[in-house]
């Protein structure tokens, strides 16, 4: 009998869904109906306000422009993550 060997990562996922009887499936399809009814992508938002900036990003107030209710979106300036 051949074993499959899972990734680190894999296995604590599926570990979690086991014991908190999480069905990974509804949570996929959860995921992607938010993406849908809020926004996946920087242009799906407009920007209120900006709250603040640090050594990595900015984090502004916005807009989804599908939902029409606000969100926190921190954008992080990838040049200092090295």
């Amino acid at each position: 009998m051949s074993r499959q060997v899972m990734k680190p990562s894999d296995y604590e996922r599926e570990k979690a869904r086991v014991m908190n009887g999480v069905d990974i499936n509804s949570e996929k399809a959860e995921m992607e109906e938010n993406k849908r009814n809020i926004g996946s992508c920087v242009s799906d938002f407009t920007v209120v306000k900006e709250l603040g900036r640090g050594s990595y990003g900015v984090v502004y107030r916005v807009l989804s422009n599908i939902s029409k209710k606000e969100y926190v979106m921190k954008k992080i300036n990838i040049k200092h993550m090295d």
